[in-house]
């Protein structure tokens, strides 16, 4: 994890709880647990990568197809974080995404306004 996800995730346990997704361990039990975090929480930060944009996209469906899994109301705010250019091709899917550059000098400020 680089300076500036750490950054952030220090500056969100500051203000409040965490929830974070994990696959370990048994599939079923951690898909389980993934789509009970997404129905219980306010807002989706995303850490992504320009070596994997397929695994980010991935992320972004799930989101958008959460009244599938029993979630009614939108996310007050999905964030994706990431090293790709400001011109990504990665799609939003009809969600109200807010990215941020990590290579931007200023992403750090940039996230203190999102947030």
């Amino acid at each position: 994890m680089g300076e500036i996800e750490s950054y952030i995730l220090n500056l969100l346990a500051s203000k409040g709880s965490i929830l974070r997704s994990s696959l370990q361990g048994d599939v079923l039990a951690s898909r389980d647990i993934h789509q009970e975090i997404i129905r219980r929480v306010n807002s989706v930060l995303i850490f992504g990568s320009s070596e994997n944009e397929q695994w980010t996209r991935t992320k972004l469906m799930e989101l958008a197809k959460v009244p599938v899994i029993g979630r009614k109301q939108s996310f007050d705010k999905i964030i994706l974080i990431d090293d790709c250019s400001k011109n990504s091709k990665i799609p939003s899917f009809g969600l109200d995404v807010q990215k941020i550059n990590t290579k931007n000098k200023k992403a750090i400020e940039i996230f203190k306004m999102i947030v």
